[in-house]
């Protein structure tokens, strides 16, 4: 399965592949664990393997729509592991036909050749049945969301928006599959606009 990222920086274009796959393990508990994989081709002269990043989260439910995760995120980049530690807060509120999730994640990277990257994400996303008052098998649905990105390295401040809408579809209970645009604007220090379109498969096990 191939999928299409178009970046554009500056007016130029640039194109690519990014195949993702997420899958989720229910435990006793009301625990979780969650490992996605997630790959990026780009295309120059040739397609190229930008950088591939795998994750683990161990999650826990706190409640019934309250969940804590910790984690680890493996980013190979030009044949360097760059590590990252993952704190996750998400909260699901259900409205009469749409789901909002809140989330509030806080990164750590870290890397040999520079300072330690802290980050402060904030994320609203919105799902949509297309069919009815609730999605069911076999059924399309729409994700809209916003995310702020913060970051400090050392004692420089970076600031990212994005946007994200995607298509999906309920295949069964444990299937799901979405593509659509990720839009991301960076406004501080200096501006960079970037566009792709992104899909991912979504398993539970």
């Amino acid at each position: 399965m191939t999928f299409f990222r178009f970046n554009f920086i500056y007016g130029q274009l640039y194109s690519g592949i990014l195949p993702a796959v997420n899958f989720n393990k229910s435990l006793k508990a009301r625990q979780s664990l969650n490992f996605k994989n997630e790959t990026r081709f780009v295309f120059s002269e040739s397609p190229t393997i930008r950088l591939n990043d795998i994750s683990v989260l161990y999650g826990k439910k706190m409640g019934v729509n309250h969940h804590l995760a910790l984690g680890y995120l493996g980013r190979i980049e030009e044949n360097t592991l760059i590590p990252r530690v993952i704190l996750q807060y998400s909260y699901l509120q259900k409205l009469r036909r749409i789901k909002l999730t809140y989330r509030i994640v806080n990164d750590y990277t870290f890397e040999t050749s520079s300072d330690l990257l802290t980050r402060l994400r904030f994320r609203l996303m919105g799902e949509i049945p297309l069919s009815g008052q609730e999605l069911n098998e076999k059924e399309f649905y729409l994700k809209i969301g916003n995310e702020s990105l913060n970051g400090w390295l050392n004692t420089n401040y970076s600031l990212e928006i994005r946007g994200l809408t995607n298509l999906g579809f309920e295949l069964n209970s444990k299937n799901k599959i979405e593509l659509g645009i990720d839009y991301r604007y960076r406004a501080y220090p200096t501006i960079r606009t970037t566009a792709w379109f992104n899909a991912c498969w979504y398993v539970k096990i």
